[in-house]
C-alpha cells in the first residue's frame, strides 16, 4: 500500500521479535523499529497519519522484567498513570498531522478489590493533550461462551465476588480514536 510504517516499545525483546516475525511473514523491508517511550517519540513535529497505541492497563499484568520507572506498568497509583499518559498524548499531538488520528486500545481493571475506570477517565486526558474525541466503542476480547471462565490476560481480580459469582475481570477494552484538530 506504499505506507511507511514505524514501531516502538520500552522492551527491546518485543522489538527483535516484531523484527523477526515482519521478516518471516511480510514480502517488503523491515519497517523502522526502536526502543523508546511513547513520551519521547524519535518523529518531527506534524508527521503522523495515523498513530495505533495499546499501552499496558494500569496495574494490569508485566510485559517484561526489565522496565524503566517510565513503563505504565510500573506506575504505583491511578494518578500516576494518567499523568504519564498525559504526557504520551501530548507527545501524540506533537508528532500528528492536523486533522490526522491516534487510535488507543484500552481497558479498566481491578485490583486488590477496587475497580479502575481507564476507560471513562483517559477521554479527559486526551483532550486535556489537544485533542479531540472522534470516536470510543466497545470491542469483545474473548467469545462470549467463554465469559464464565476468567480471561488470562484480563486484570483478574479474586478478592472481587461479582453478582455472577465470577471474580473481577473484565470481558471487553474500548478502543478510543481522537484526532488533532486543523485550526
Amino acid at each position: 500500500m506504499k505506507r511507511r510504517v514505524a514501531g516502538s516499545d520500552l522492551n527491546k525483546d518485543t522489538v527483535k521479535d516484531v523484527r523477526k516475525r515482519w521478516k518471516r511473514c511480510v514480502d517488503n523491508p523491515i519497517p523502522h523499529t526502536c526502543v523508546c517511550s511513547a513520551a519521547a517519540l524519535p518523529l518531527k513535529k506534524n508527521q503522523v497519519d495515523l498513530l495505533i497505541m495499546s499501552f499496558p492497563w494500569f496495574t494490569s499484568w508485566k510485559f517484561a522484567d526489565s522496565k524503566t520507572n517510565q513503563s505504565m506498568d510500573n506506575c504505583e497509583s491511578l494518578k500516576s498513570f494518567l499523568n504519564l499518559s498525559l504526557d504520551i498524548y501530548k507527545e501524540v499531538f506533537r508528532v500528528l498531522k492536523p486533522g490526522k488520528f491516534v487510535a488507543n486500545i484500552l481497558g479498566n481493571t481491578y485490583q486488590k478489590g477496587r475497580y479502575y475506570p481507564i476507560t471513562l477517565k483517559l477521554p479527559q486526558v486526551i483532550e486535556e493533550a489537544g485533542l479531540e474525541i472522534h470516536y470510543q466503542f466497545w470491542n469483545l476480547r474473548c467469545p462470549a461462551h467463554s465469559i464464565t471462565f476468567p480471561w488470562v490476560r484480563s486484570a483478574i481480580d479474586t478478592k472481587i465476588n461479582k453478582a455472577d459469582k465470577g471474580i473481577g475481570w473484565d470481558v471487553h477494552e474500548d478502543i478510543i480514536i481522537a484526532r488533532k484538530a486543523v485550526r
